[in-house]
C-alpha cells in the first residue's frame, strides 16, 4: 500500500500530458511512474479515439483502462478492447443529415478501427498520417456502426494539433453558432463539447469525461479522484474530480472557474499536480 492507493488520477493529452508542441515532457512521464509506485492509478481521459491515440499507447505508462472519445467508451489495455460503450442514436441517416446541414466545416467520425472522412481532404489526412491514426474516406452508407464520436473542424493548414487553437475572428464565431445551433436541435440525443476552439466534438447524451472517469474510479474501488485538463472539454471531469488541476497556460475560462493551477504544459502538468498531491497525502 502506498500513499496514493485510493487515487485514481485521469488526465486530459492535448496540452495538459504533452505541451504545446504535442510532445510529452520527461517530467510528465517520471511523475506518472513515481505515482505508480506509490500505488496510485493513472489513466487518459482524452477526446482521442483509439486510432488517434494508438501510436501513444506504449509511451504512456498508464495503469488502468483507458477513457477515450471524451467518455464514450473505455478502452481495457490488456484485452484491448472497448468496454462501456455509449453510441449516439441516428447511425448514417444522423452522419448524413449533420454533413450536408454544414458543408463549410470538416466532418468526420472517429470509429473503433478507422477514423472516416466523406471528402477529399489531403490535409487531414496528412494531419492524420502524422499522429498515426488510421482513416479511410468512404461513402456515408458505407460508414461501419455503432456511431460514437462525429466531430466537425475548421479549416485544416497544417498537419499540428496547434492549429485547433486559432482562427479567423469569423470563424471562430461561426464555429461557436454551430455549436449553439446543435446544442438547440440535438441536445435531446448528444452532448455538443468544444473540444478546442476549432473542433466540435459530439458524443451521446450524458456522456462526459466526468462521468466516465468517476464511473471507472467507482469500479476500481478507488475512492479520490484527480483530474487534469486544459479545455472546455475537460470541465466535467474538472468538476467531478476531489483534486482538479489546470495547467496555467489553459483555457482562459478555466482560470476562473476555482481549479488548482499548476505549471504550463510545456513544464509538466502532472509532474506540477503531483507535486501538489504529494503535500497532501
Amino acid at each position: 500500500m502506498g500513499r496514493f492507493s485510493d487515487i485514481l488520477m485521469a488526465s486530459d493529452f492535448d496540452r495538459t500530458l504533452t505541451d504545446f508542441n504535442s510532445n510529452i515532457p520527461q517530467k510528465n512521464l517520471d511523475a506518472i511512474r513515481e505515482f505508480e509506485a506509490e500505488g496510485g492509478l493513472f489513466t487518459m481521459a482524452t477526446g482521442r479515439s483509439i486510432p488517434m491515440f494508438q501510436k501513444y499507447m506504449d509511451m504512456v505508462p498508464t495503469n488502468a483502462p483507458l477513457v477515450l472519445y471524451n467518455g464514450a467508451a473505455t478502452y481495457d489495455t490488456d484485452k484491448k478492447e472497448l468496454i462501456d460503450v455509449q453510441e449516439i442514436p441516428g447511425g448514417r441517416e444522423l452522419v448524413r443529415e449533420l454533413h450536408d446541414r454544414y458543408p463549410k466545416l470538416w466532418l468526420e467520425v472517429q470509429g473503433v478501427e478507422h477514423h472516416y472522412l466523406f471528402d477529399e481532404n489531403p490535409m487531414r489526412e496528412k494531419f492524420l498520417d502524422f499522429f498515426g491514426a488510421s482513416h479511410r474516406t468512404i461513402s456515408i452508407d458505407e460508414l461501419p456502426m455503432p456511431l460514437i464520436k462525429p466531430s466537425f473542424s475548421g479549416t485544416f493548414y497544417d498537419h499540428t494539433a496547434a492549429q485547433f487553437y486559432d482562427g479567423t475572428k469569423e470563424e471562430l464565431e461561426y464555429i461557436q453558432t454551430v455549436a449553439e445551433e446543435l446544442r438547440r436541435d440535438y441536445g435531446d440525443i448528444m452532448e455538443v463539447d468544444l473540444a478546442m476552439p476549432r473542433i466540435i466534438d459530439l458524443q451521446a447524451k450524458n456522456v462526459s469525461k466526468g462521468r466516465a472517469a468517476r464511473r471507472l474510479a467507482d469500479k476500481l474501488g478507488r475512492k479520490i479522484l484527480v483530474c487534469c485538463g486544459d479545455g472546455m472539454n475537460d470541465v466535467s471531469m474538472l468538476k467531478e474530480a476531489d483534486y482538479p488541476y489546470v495547467p496555467m497556460d489553459c483555457t482562459a475560462q478555466l482560470l476562473d472557474m476555482g481549479f488548482n493551477v499548476t505549471v504550463s504544459c510545456n513544464i509538466g502538468t502532472i509532474y506540477g499536480a503531483l507535486e501538489e498531491l504529494k503535500k497532501i497525502f
